[in-house]
């Protein structure tokens, strides 16, 4: 192969990576208050995690001691939140119970 070619192929797939945007979410939940035990890490987990990916380009919505309902509630607003063919994350810590608060 020629040497034109080669760069050729290598800045196309440059321009490509550049020209494609993607959308990126990330729903990070962390419930840490309950009636009979308190978890001190989703907080810290949450705020870890949501770094990380802030440094990867992207938009976090972090929401702490969720209900059930509101836990919902927040799952529909965010799956209407990301566009079609973006990556959507969601991150959970606490116990796999909903909070009944």
């Amino acid at each position: 192969m020629s040497r034109l070619f080669l760069w050729s192929l290598l800045l196309a797939g440059a321009l490509a990576g550049v020209a494609r945007g993607e959308h990126r979410h990330a729903l990070l939940i962390g419930n840490g208050k309950y009636p009979k035990a308190e978890l001190v890490t989703p907080p810290n987990d949450i705020r870890a995690i949501g770094e990380a990916l802030a440094k990867r380009g992207f938009v976090l919505t972090q929401l702490e001691d969720l209900t059930a309902e509101k836990m919902r509630s927040a799952f529909d607003a965010f799956a209407r939140s990301v566009p079609t063919r973006g990556t959507a994350l969601i991150y959970f810590s606490g116990y796999a119970l909903p909070n009944r608060n």
